[in-house]
């Protein structure tokens, strides 16, 4: 454990950085979360670090929820049409806990429905049968920020913050193991590895403006490219992932995108596409690659 101090503007943030996984760190501090949000963002995106979020999908979240000693006890549904506005922006938030949590079809739907039904974060207590004041009630959102917002159990606060590291390490290093590569045997050649396939239950309605907003070098996606139009009408991006920079290669249609990941490039890729693609463009976007490494 090692104490980091960050100066931003006139504020000035203590952390203790938890180095103890040598790639997926974890930073702790009591300061005030508006603060923290900021540091964090400007740590994440700074050109001279190599880092990022940690992108927890609709999935994820619902993996961690469930898990023995956890209950789910809220949720903040978060919707804006980022990738296929036209003007006339479309946006949902709110947020619920308590007995309305427990209609939670919003976040857990069993088939294809209204495309806003994505989240931002929700609210895991754990300490259940302890007095309020002994548990931990935690919000995990989806950029991988996690806050304690009731109780004291800073014990259960760290348990939750684990599990969701644990899971979010082991899908990452189930992802870079589909990384596509040559193997070379005897002078043959031989290419390794599977292209990530996402599906769009609610289609894409304009290609061109989608590949223009995902591929517009910012934040979310992090992604620049130079695209292609193919004869099937799909089109074909060359891309580099920005918070590496290695080449990706994409193919686009109306109902489904797939994604070459090469070796050198980062599993983070995957799971930033697939949260920010159902925050801000269709909710029941699912990777099914993503689905069964996480099983």
């Amino acid at each position: 454990m090692k104490v980091l101090k960050v100066h931003n503007g006139t504020t000035t943030c203590e952390f203790f950085l938890d180095v103890s996984d040598k790639r997926f760190f974890k930073l702790h501090t009591n300061h005030g979360s508006a603060d923290v949000r900021k540091i964090i963002d400007n740590i994440a995106v700074h050109r001279n670090h190599i880092l990022d979020n940690a992108w927890f999908y609709r999935g994820l979240l619902q993996r961690v929820a469930k898990m023995e000693g956890n209950s789910l006890q809220g949720f903040e549904p978060s919707y804006s049409n980022l990738v296929q506005d036209r003007g006339n922006l479309k946006d949902l938030k709110l947020s619920t806990g308590g007995s309305l949590a427990a209609s939670l079809e919003i976040v857990q739907p069993n088939e294809p429905s209204d495309r806003t039904s994505a989240y931002q974060c929700v609210r895991i207590m754990r300490g259940a049968g302890r007095p309020v004041e002994q548990r931990a009630y935690d919000d995990v959102h989806n950029d991988g920020y996690l806050a304690l917002r009731l109780g004291r159990s800073v014990q259960d606060h760290l348990h939750i913050a684990d599990q969701c590291k644990e899971e979010y390490s082991k899908i990452i290093t189930g992802i870079e193991k589909e990384r596509i590569y040559y193997r070379w045997k005897r002078g043959l050649g031989r290419l390794e590895g599977n292209a990530f396939e996402f599906f769009f239950p609610n289609k894409v309605e304009d290609l061109d403006m989608f590949v223009t907003r995902v591929f517009s070098t910012t934040r979310p996606f992090q992604l620049w490219g130079l695209r292609q139009r193919m004869d099937d009408g799909r089109i074909k991006v060359l891309a580099v992932d920005l918070h590496v920079g290695i080449s990706v290669d994409f193919e686009i249609g109306h109902d489904m995108m797939r994604v070459y990941l090469f070796r050198q490039g980062c599993g983070n890729l995957i799971l930033r596409l697939l949260t920010n693609l159902q925050a801000y463009f269709d909710a029941d976007t699912y990777c099914p690659m993503v689905d069964e490494i996480a099983e």
